[in-house]
């Protein structure tokens, strides 16, 4: 299958942490039977985030958009597909990216959370890359479309990408 050459330019980044750090210090504090040294030794990890109960994925995704959007100047309207990467969905259905779409205000952009474990397995880091090669050659990227790509870190760091292809 040939597929004509697409080139993207970045057109804003966001970024959401919830709450404050929690160290490694924090944890041993909390009783979670571990130290710093073996921590940071063996994960790299000084602190990380909790979300609060009740904050949800595409809530946490919210945050990141709406900083993107920000950081491009543009509107949620100005959105033509919404990818999620995510092992931590809201619930099955709706997907999480519906749920972002609601939370954006935006009725117009097509929203997809792109499943690709089944052909790639577990690949967090991997995850956006993967979606957008999936919806690039599956037809779903236009020349002109605007994608809002969201996704998850560890610790809860969820961050947002707005490409204009």
């Amino acid at each position: 299958m040939s597929v004509q050459p697409m080139f993207a330019r970045i057109a804003g980044v966001g970024s959401y942490l919830p709450g404050s750090p929690v160290s490694n210090a924090d944890l041993v504090a909390r009783g979670v039977d571990t130290n710093d040294d073996w921590v940071i030794c063996c994960t790299g990890i000084k602190t990380r985030h909790f979300a609060q109960a009740g904050v949800t994925s595409s809530d946490l995704a919210f945050e990141a958009c709406r900083r993107a959007l920000a950081s491009a100047g543009k509107a949620a309207s100005d959105i033509d597909l919404i990818i999620v990467a995510t092992s931590t969905p809201d619930a099955i259905f709706p997907s999480t990216a519906c749920l972002l779409q609601a939370k954006l205000g935006d009725r117009g952009a097509m929203a997809k959370t792109i499943a690709t474990v089944e052909r790639h397995g577990n690949s967090s880091a991997a995850s956006i890359p993967l979606a957008l090669g999936a919806a690039v050659l599956d037809g779903r990227v236009q020349r002109g479309h605007k994608l809002l790509l969201e996704g998850i870190g560890g610790g809860f760091t969820w961050d947002a990408v707005l490409l204009q292809f």
